[in-house]
């Protein structure tokens, strides 16, 4: 594996023409993943984020090929490990894997786009605002911040519009 530096948290950057992942906010260097990988992972969510499943087409931000389960915790960069991210998710994500809830301090996983089924832990109201159906779930929209006030109002305009997922 290569490793370059880059000083940039929310845009892929270019290093000697090549593509490279962003890196989290806890790292200082991010690894290169093919452009083909990178076709691959985007064709596979269908250009969505697999986290809060917003399409890139409403986004400023370009999205990002995120480790699932980060390099520095074991994970690789194979498909099955990598997953499409708007920006915002995956900033929030960082190197993060799972989280604790006061005052039991249990660690709860994050919600695993390969291995879990999205409607399986999350639903939202018609006001866009996500709700947990599971403790993954109410893990995952803690950590990445999921309902943010302008999150919400973003996927209640999309709803309204009729242009977020599985909205009749």
């Amino acid at each position: 594996i290569k490793w370059f530096a880059t000083a940039n948290l929310l845009n892929v950057s270019i290093y000697a023409g090549k593509w490279l992942a962003p890196m989290s906010q806890t790292t200082s260097y991010c690894v290169y993943i093919a452009k083909s990988t990178r076709v691959k992972v985007k064709n596979r969510a269908e250009d969505s984020c697999e986290y809060c499943l917003i399409n890139e087409a409403f986004s400023v931000i370009g999205f990002e090929v995120d480790h699932i389960i980060p390099i520095k915790h074991g994970g690789g960069s194979d498909l099955e490990n990598l997953a499409y991210s708007c920006a915002i998710c995956n900033f929030y994500k960082g190197s993060d894997v799972a989280t604790v809830f006061l005052p039991d301090r249990n660690p709860i996983r994050l919600f695993h786009p390969r291995a879990d089924q999205w409607k399986d832990h999350f639903e939202w109201d018609r006001e866009g605002m996500l709700i947990a159906k599971s403790p993954v779930g109410a893990a995952t929209i803690k950590v990445l911040k999921l309902n943010q006030p302008e999150r919400i109002t973003e996927r209640h305009l999309l709803i309204k519009a009729k242009l977020y997922p599985w909205v009749e």
